[in-house]
């Protein structure tokens, strides 16, 4: 249900847009003939505003899409190591659960960091392991 959930959100963006297209040319048609120039401002302007305020559902759609892309790229790069998502995960392997042990001291800035950090407080660089 919530695979690809960045495309199903661009794809509602885009069926909303249209049916709101198609609501207000049928709505100005109707108020056309009984109320006149009435019906022919809901004719333009209400499609202009049915496209506009997709861009913001369509851009929503857009940005889960690159934060999952970005997720997936971010430990592509060798010797990167994945943070640990879990306390179980942590707790499972006796060398990971030593490891956790001890606060640790940055490569490169000295900073001193909690044991729980996966990155350092000052400069941002990944713990080593």
């Amino acid at each position: 249900m919530f695979d690809n959930i960045g495309k199903k959100i661009k794809a509602a963006a885009k069926f909303v847009c249209i049916i709101g297209i198609v609501v207000f040319v049928i709505t100005g048609f109707v108020l056309l003939s009984v109320i006149g120039f009435f019906g022919l401002l809901i004719m333009l302007i209400g499609p202009l505003v049915s496209w506009i305020s997709s861009w913001l559902l369509y851009s929503w759609g857009d940005l889960v899409d690159n934060i999952q892309e970005i997720k997936e790229n971010m430990y592509d790069s060798p010797g990167q190591n994945r943070p640990q998502q879990h306390s179980k995960l942590l707790n499972s392997a006796s060398a990971t659960s030593s490891v956790q042990d001890y606060k640790w001291t940055c490569e490169k800035c000295g900073q001193v960091n909690s044991p729980k950090a996966t990155r350092c407080i000052n400069c941002y660089s990944n713990r080593p392991y």
